[in-house]
């Protein structure tokens, strides 16, 4: 009689070679094994059923909340489940981290350090690209840029700001008016419009963020030597600037 024994299909001589094999050892070895991977295949379930629930928080999350990072840690099999399970447009913002803070002995500020320093650098390739595009329209017959406060207080009453880039230091000293009305922000009483009313005189860094996010205009804020010299404030704008009108 030939020893050894099968389940689905399988030979495990492995199971059952260890005994000399009568019927009852070899029956006893596929049930071991049958249960076992039952629970394998059990446990299988469990992790990618979670994993597809924790996709689909983070995407809902980052679709509502505008995120343009997603920081995955963790076990490496876990992390990569969770991925699989993201929309294509989660699974283009993932940065993974190896860091496991449920591993005995491991460190939760080594994790905060390494997420820190992924925002860091998504901060550093934003505002690169930000300046990038800034520089490009120096020059421009009809920019798709403004540079000084007047100019882009002007730029954010016509809702034309796309990027506000602000030194809010250097304009601590400034003040502006804030509007209740459209168009949110003038620099003298002249500006504003007869349906607008004045809130009241306020730091010009505040009108100007004030404005920007009631004209859905992103914000980046930079450090003085990022900026042209002499410039605190810039934008980039959603449609060129017109040609400058000569005086009569």
């Amino acid at each position: 009689m030939k020893s050894g024994c099968t389940v689905q299909g399988q030979a495990l001589p492995a199971a059952c070679g260890r005994w000399k094999a009568s019927p009852s050892t070899c029956i006893s070895s596929t049930a071991v094994v049958g249960r076992s991977l039952r629970f394998q295949h059990h446990t299988e379930d469990v992790w990618r059923r979670n994993a597809d629930e924790v996709a689909g928080e983070i995407d809902r999350v980052a679709g509502s909340s505008g995120a343009r990072l997603i920081v995955l840690a963790g076990d490496i099999r876990a992390r990569g489940l969770v991925k699989d399970n993201l929309s294509e447009a989660s699974r283009a913002l993932v940065s993974e981290v190896d860091s496991h803070t449920h591993t005995p002995g491991a460190d939760s500020a080594d994790l905060a350090d390494q997420v820190n320093g992924r925002v860091a650098e998504l901060w550093a390739w934003e505002q690169q690209a930000v300046m990038d595009r800034l520089a490009v329209q120096e020059g421009q017959a009809n920019p798709e840029s403004a540079q000084g406060v007047e100019a882009v207080v002007h730029a954010l009453q016509q809702a034309q700001v796309d990027v506000l880039i602000l030194d809010d230091e250097a304009l601590s000293e400034r003040t502006l008016l804030a509007l209740d009305k459209e168009p949110w922000v003038a620099t003298a009483k002249e500006e504003a419009l007869a349906a607008a009313g004045i809130l009241g005189e306020v730091p010009a860094p505040a009108a100007l963020l004030r404005a920007a996010a009631l004209t859905d205009a992103r914000v980046l804020l930079v450090p003085g030597p990022v900026l042209p010299q002499g410039i605190d404030v810039a934008a980039l704008l959603r449609w060129p600037s017109g040609p400058v009108v000569p005086s009569s």
